[in-house]
């Protein structure tokens, strides 16, 4: 699941989807893990 800071989900599924975000600063949870990830 991808969200925003804000908590918005962006993008959920399983796979490994191809996305073309907007700039800004993502979570992105798979599992039990979480990383923060920025797009420029």
């Amino acid at each position: 699941m991808v969200t925003r800071l804000d908590g918005r989900v962006v993008a959920s599924g399983k796979g490994t989807p191809l996305l073309n975000l907007p700039s800004g600063i993502y979570i992105v949870r798979q599992g039990n893990q979480a990383r923060k990830v920025v797009v420029k």
